[in-house]
């Protein structure tokens, strides 16, 4: 077995030409996932989340960048052998109501993957009987319709249809948005007993960080087509740098209010239109410590000790001794040569509610 990671996408660009010019969806991405990895990416709505997931898979061509599953170069490889590769990459689609076909059994629409791989059709329907009950439905609806099936029993069937194509990396695009909070956790608790029985790398894309601390095993947080922050679940729960995170942070719900601690400051204004992005740091409009530099220089993608990475110039909790052992990315852009350190005057933030020293309130 290889030991490159399963997926790796490198300087990832996706643009597509609109009528007032043209509009980067993702803008210079690098990700990795490895075997039996989930790896949650979170942000808000509009950030290029979905065409990122898109663009892995190449249901989208990329505009830039390269995509390699276990170090083999997909990225140009014609439509012919990536049909021959495409059952090791398999995607949930959002909307559970609009990824199925209206016209097809349910039994049919999962035999489709299996065509996918060859499977001969005496065996199929012992394999989807098997991959229906995998997800917790059974042969009683083998012949029923999409329709007459509900949204979580949807989002089941898609799930199963990406299990019977015996995928090693399955890509679930805000699966659980479009159904009722009871359904949402019966839904993420599969996906969590997938990953620790059958081995799954995930890509798990979601809005909401409640959700995503549940599967991942790793975040990465997406803004205006840039990851500016990635690290272990646990440490960008506990030790969040870049003001963006934090303000998603800031917007899980708590039901204990014991639990709440200090108000962290909220999030504001709009998402910028990717079409004219703000130069310099994209979040700077919208940051409440935003300098001079902050509106010049778009920050680079800083590694920490303790695996947390931040692209942002006044990072939180981040001493001089931080800022001395940290390292910038090994596969950062060339356009991120000559960027400043990133400022370690935030070294004695005790906690979300105080302000960097140095930066404007």
């Amino acid at each position: 077995m290889s030991d490159a990671p399963l997926m790796k996408v490198e300087h990832i660009r996706q643009e597509f030409a609109v009528k007032d010019g043209t509009l980067r969806a993702v803008d210079d991405v690098t990700l990795t996932i490895d075997r039996g990895e989930t790896v949650g990416l979170v942000g808000e709505s509009g950030c290029g989340k979905s065409t990122l997931a898109r663009t892995v898979l190449r249901l989208i061509e990329p505009t830039q960048g390269t995509i390699a599953l276990e170090g083999r170069d997909i990225t140009k490889v014609p439509q012919r052998e990536l049909r021959a590769i495409r059952h090791r990459m398999q995607m949930v689609f959002q909307d559970p109501y609009g990824s199925l076909n209206p016209r097809r059994r349910i039994g049919a629409i999962v035999g489709d993957a299996l065509d996918l791989r060859g499977v001969p059709k005496s065996e199929q329907r012992t394999q989807v009987i098997a991959a229906l009950e995998r997800v917790g439905l059974g042969i009683d609806h083998l012949h029923r319709w999409p329709h007459e099936l509900s949204g979580g029993q949807r989002q089941r069937v898609g799930v199963a249809r990406a299990l019977a194509a015996s995928p090693d990396l399955l890509i679930a695009d805000e699966p659980v948005s479009a159904l009722d909070v009871s359904v949402q956790a019966q839904l993420v608790n599969l996906l969590v007993d997938l990953q620790r029985d059958l081995g799954l790398a995930q890509l798990f894309v979601a809005h909401d960080l409640s959700v995503v601390r549940q599967v991942a095993d790793r975040i990465a947080v997406m803004y205006l087509g840039r990851i500016v922050e990635s690290g272990p679940t646990d440490v960008v729960f506990a030790r969040a740098r870049h003001p963006y995170t934090r303000a998603l942070l800031a917007a899980v719900p708590i039901a204990d209010p014991s639990r709440r601690g200090r108000q962290r400051e909220a999030i504001r204004g709009e998402l910028p239109s990717p079409i004219d992005p703000p130069p310099g740091c994209h979040f700077h409009p919208r940051c409440p410590h935003a300098t001079d530099v902050c509106m010049t220089e778009q920050p680079a993608l800083w590694h920490y000790a303790d695996g947390g990475r931040a692209a942002c110039h006044h990072p939180y909790g981040v001493s001089a001794a931080d800022v001395a052992a940290a390292s910038r990315d090994d596969l950062a852009s060339p356009a991120a040569a000559g960027m400043s350190a990133p400022d370690p005057s935030t070294a004695d933030l005790a906690d979300a509610g105080e302000t960097p020293a140095g930066a404007q309130a």
